[in-house]
């Protein structure tokens, strides 16, 4: 997968815009899996939403302008999966190593206080985070008392 990934890089110029991007998502549908640790770009961008309310995070940025918090987010869960160095964070936001640790810095410490908290929860899939309304909103997953599993998705039109 690394090395997948470190062709990607090369061949498309991997950036900010793409790892934004819901049908680059759509379209390499593990990368997500790879970078972030959730099976789909969507779950994890609902998790973000919902678990970092207080910060009020935005999670539908385009990559443009200033670093947002929801990337600044991204970068740390990149950090925290697949231990990148700071030059492809460097290569991927367009910011220089420095920059990209101002924003570990700053980020690290709020997303170990919600991983403390998350840590609690059981991970396999027994239980919800979210409300069947909720679920159906985000277009994730819903289990249901009898164990059976909902997958709520986009409709194609």
């Amino acid at each position: 997968m690394e090395k997948e990934f470190e062709a990607q890089i090369k061949s498309t110029g991997m950036n900010r815009k793409l790892l934004l991007n819901d049908e680059w998502h759509n379209k390499y549908y593990w990368m997500s899996n790879f970078l972030f640790g959730f099976e789909k770009f969507a779950y994890f961008k609902s998790f973000v939403e919902h678990v970092f309310v207080d910060c009020d995070i935005d999670v539908n940025v385009n990559g443009d302008g200033r670093i947002s918090k929801f990337e600044k987010v991204c970068i740390v869960a990149m950090q925290a999966r697949r231990a990148f160095w700071r030059p492809y964070f460097s290569g991927m936001y367009g910011r220089t190593p420095k920059a990209i640790t101002g924003y570990l810095q700053e980020w690290v410490s709020i997303c170990a206080k919600i991983g403390h908290c998350i840590s609690e929860l059981p991970l396999e899939k027994t239980h919800n985070f979210f409300v069947e309304e909720m679920a159906k909103e985000y277009k994730t997953q819903y289990i249901r008392s009898d164990g059976t599993v909902n997958e709520y998705e986009k409709d194609v039109a």
